[in-house]
């Protein structure tokens, strides 16, 4: 239902207990992340976070 949710609010990423991904199945329109523990969802904001700086740092070198 949370998910529903999230995806009615816009969002494009949910991250869930990875306990619950089978009961979840398959929401069209919306990542679903399964994490085990607090030290994933670190790694993964961390990895995420990353991402967006590269990605940044290409667009802005790339327009000069």
């Amino acid at each position: 239902q949370r998910v529903m949710e999230a995806k009615k609010l816009g969002f494009s990423m949910c991250l869930v207990p990875q306990v619950n991904m089978k009961s979840l199945g398959n929401v069209e329109g919306i990542c679903i992340i399964g994490i085990s523990t607090v030290q994933d969802i670190l790694k993964y904001i961390k990895n995420a976070q990353n991402s967006l700086v590269k990605t940044y740092c290409f667009l802005r070198k790339s327009k000069k």
